[in-house]
């Protein structure tokens, strides 16, 4: 038994997200991927075709598969399958610490801290800390940011679209001598495909200073 000119298969495609390629020669056009004809199928013949799609950044896609054959199908319902994706969100946040590489003893100095979404979706409750060195002095953080046990924690940041980037500063005192070192972190609810890029270390050389004071007396007369 033959089935003869099945006719198409087409691929209706989400509304979102964006076609890469089909398998077997199938084009798209205004979001429907459509196979070259197949002159005949015997019963129990298979055909089995992919599309490689690239997800958006949230939602759900719905997805409607069809074939239609110019013999007559004594069940239609079955010519048809849908299938519905739940895209995950993720936003790979990026965080970027900087300071002087060296800075006189005694001095006043500035951390930056610079964090971006790099997407694709939106980082949801997003906190930025930065753990101070062991010795120097805190002095004060821009926007909000409070000092605790050695740690600046600036508020929750409801939400961050991509490509959105915020910037923190921290002002700090440094010690006598040695060796600062800084690492800032961020964190959101949202996944994150890179997590090795929510941390940022720098190192602060102290170099010496010494206030030498010299004080000469001698008698007024002799």
């Amino acid at each position: 038994d033959w089935c003869s000119d099945l006719g198409v298969a087409v691929l209706t495609l989400p509304g979102t997200g964006s076609f890469v390629s089909a398998s077997d020669g199938g084009p798209e056009a205004s979001g429907v991927v459509t196979w070259p004809t197949i002159g005949s199928m015997a019963v129990n013949d298979t055909v089995t075709y992919t599309v490689t799609y690239d997800a958006p950044a949230s939602g759900t896609l719905a997805n409607v598969a069809a074939a239609a054959s110019s013999t007559a199908d004594p069940t239609a319902a079955n010519n048809t399958s849908s299938t519905n994706t739940t895209v995950t969100a993720q936003a790979d946040l990026e965080v970027t610490k900087t300071a002087p590489a060296s800075v006189n003893a005694g001095s006043q100095f500035t951390y930056t801290v610079e964090v971006v979404n790099l997407g694709p979706s939106t980082a949801a409750s997003v906190v930025v800390t930065d753990t101070l060195p062991g010795t120097g002095a805190f002095v004060s953080a821009s926007d909000g940011g409070t000092e605790a046990s050695g740690v600046v924690t600036w508020p929750t940041i409801g939400s961050m679209v991509g490509n959105d980037t915020v910037t923190y500063t921290v002002t700090y005192d440094a010690p006598a001598s040695g060796t600062l070192t800084n690492l800032a972190a961020t964190t959101s609810s949202t996944g994150d495909p890179t997590a090795a890029n929510n941390t940022s270390s720098t190192s602060t050389t102290i170099t010496a200073q010494a206030n030498l004071e010299v004080t000469k007396t001698a008698p007024a007369s002799v």
